[in-house]
């Protein structure tokens, strides 16, 4: 009897716990089942919200080409500057004839890194100027040793082109002065030039620079020149002060120099004085002569008219004939 109530008590003990653990693992899965169906509609709403974001982004792009680009505008900040307007003005004629004096001599002055300097040009007129065309006197070497030197004792010089007088399209010329000659007298000027280039002076600051060198050609052509104590510049401009800005020599002036030479060209003048006006009347009989351009015409229509039917196939069909290749070359 004892026997059979210990078993019955461990037959009800397995089956409570059998029935907690079945209770214990439908509470679990049911859970597991509730998390998942609740977690589900959140995943959708946002790949739904995704797709609802994809199609408005659509919507707003539409299928249209990119625009170029354009060049960035100037912002406000930025000012433009216009550039100054530049005022070309012709060269001022010099009223000289200048068929009669083809050639010159001209003063200037041009800037430097010290006080300047001061020289020659001459040449004929119309033609570009060259290193033998200048004139004047400064310290031997582009060092400027020798030309500090020269502020206390005389230094050895050179008489011809020094850097900065030609080739800069007057770029450093800060003064000129230009006197037209005759051929005659242009002869005696380059002689004397050869002369005073070929004595090779020294070159001393206070006693005898550049400015003085160019006193001694201004002293042989007659003219009047101011001190050599002054800047080139003011030198140049005083020259062409002192005498009136005058472009010609005096008439008198080759016939005191040059006896000989100024007989030969008052010889020539006078010779071209009295050809002139013989020249000007033959020519204007040419032109009377010559026909006008409507009595041209005329005479080549008759001309034409003229020709026999022969003659004018022919010329059709030179006309019309291929040109050869070696005739565009000889042309």
């Amino acid at each position: 009897m004892l026997g059979n109530s210990k078993r019955g008590i461990r037959l009800n003990l397995t089956a409570g716990i059998c029935v907690l653990a079945l209770s214990a693992g439908w509470s679990a899965a049911r859970a597991q089942d509730t998390a998942i169906h609740e977690g589900a509609p959140s995943e959708s709403r946002q790949e739904a919200s995704a797709a609802t974001t994809d199609a408005k982004a659509s919507a707003a792009a539409p299928d249209i080409a990119a625009p170029e680009p354009q060049p960035a505008a100037a912002t406000s900040n930025e000012t433009v500057t216009p550039l100054n307007p530049v005022e070309v003005k012709p060269a001022p004629k010099s009223g000289v004839n200048t068929i009669a004096r083809p050639y010159y001599i001209e003063f200037r002055a041009r800037a430097a890194y010290n006080y300047g300097h001061a020289f020659v040009v001459h040449g004929r007129v119309g033609e570009p100027l060259t290193k033998r065309s200048v004139v004047g006197l400064h310290p031997v070497g582009e060092s400027p040793a020798s030309w500090l030197i020269g502020h206390v004792v005389p230094v050895p010089s050179e008489t011809g082109w020094s850097d900065g007088d030609i080739g800069y399209n007057d770029r450093y010329i800060t003064a000129k002065y230009r006197v037209y000659l005759t051929e005659a007298e242009y002869r005696v000027v380059a002689a004397k030039l050869r002369e005073m280039q070929n004595s090779s002076p020294i070159w001393s600051a206070e006693l005898y620079n550049c400015v003085a060198f160019v006193g001694d050609i201004a002293a042989f052509l007659g003219m009047q020149h101011p001190f050599h104590w002054v800047m080139p510049k003011e030198y140049i401009e005083g020259i062409r002060a002192m005498n009136g800005g005058r472009q010609e020599m005096p008439s008198r002036w080759l016939e005191t120099v040059n006896p000989r030479l100024a007989a030969q060209q008052a010889a020539q003048l006078a010779h071209a004085q009295h050809t002139a006006p013989q020249t000007e009347q033959a020519q204007a009989q040419v032109q009377a002569q010559q026909p006008t351009p409507p009595q041209q015409k005329a005479a080549s229509r008759t001309r034409s008219g003229s020709s026999t039917p022969r003659r004018q196939h022919a010329s059709a069909t030179e006309a019309t004939a291929p040109v050869p290749s070696s005739y565009a070359g000889v042309r």
